[in-house]
């Protein structure tokens, strides 16, 4: 292996690890400089707050950002969970597991339900016919907990 190819393999592991530092929150090790890490960290998180107020705008109406902050440690993001759409769903979960969930927010979580569902790690857009099976089900369900 030449000298060059060794440097940039160093280099690749090196940004692999600090990517998956700033991405899992976990305590930086001494080969990185702790402030950097946590002003990275930080942009990260400012980034996908912006991208979950973008695709949800119902949060940037609630006061829930004590929530927000305990839902992002708790769930650092993957690249194969950032995406705003599935982010915010998962929100809404991580609230109705804290029993936090109000009805404004529940019915935009049904209403989303109705249009998309998880396959595997992707939403999936539902088929007309799917919505209507959906809230078929829905309103039968709720007849039947009366």
């Amino acid at each position: 292996m030449s000298e060059l190819a060794a440097i940039r393999k160093k280099m690749a592991e090196e940004q692999a690890d600090l990517v998956a530092l700033l991405l899992a929150a976990e305590k930086p090790d001494t080969s990185f400089d702790r402030r950097q890490i946590e002003l990275y960290s930080n942009t990260l998180k400012k980034k996908r707050l912006k991208a979950l107020k973008s695709a949800w705008p119902v949060f940037n109406q609630i006061d829930r950002h004590e929530a927000m902050e305990a839902y992002l440690v708790r769930r650092p993001s993957t690249p194969k969970y950032h995406h705003g759409l599935l982010d915010g769903r998962l929100f809404l979960r991580f609230l109705a597991d804290r029993e936090e969930l109000g009805a404004e927010l529940r019915q935009h979580l049904i209403d989303f339900d109705r249009r998309y569902r998880l396959s595997g790690r992707r939403l999936m857009p539902r088929e007309r016919f799917e919505q209507h099976f959906y809230e078929w089900c829905l309103i039968w369900s709720r007849r039947k907990l009366r």
